[in-house]
């Protein structure tokens, strides 16, 4: 997420989801990333809050 967009970040998570997805669930980047999308947007959209209840935030 620092290095581009929010939609860019959640794209690439749910790419790394698909490829090993339990091994992105333990990722400590995996849930600073998706708090730091979850904060900086007012409305989460579908894609991101099911992907906030995936990772337990």
């Amino acid at each position: 997420m620092e290095a581009g967009s929010a939609k860019t970040s959640l794209h690439y998570l749910a790419e790394a989801r698909k490829a090993a997805p339990e091994q992105t669930r333990h990722l400590p980047g995996t849930r600073a990333t998706i708090r730091g999308l979850v904060r900086t947007s007012r409305r989460a959209p579908d894609g991101l809050g099911g992907m906030a209840r995936w990772v337990g935030l």
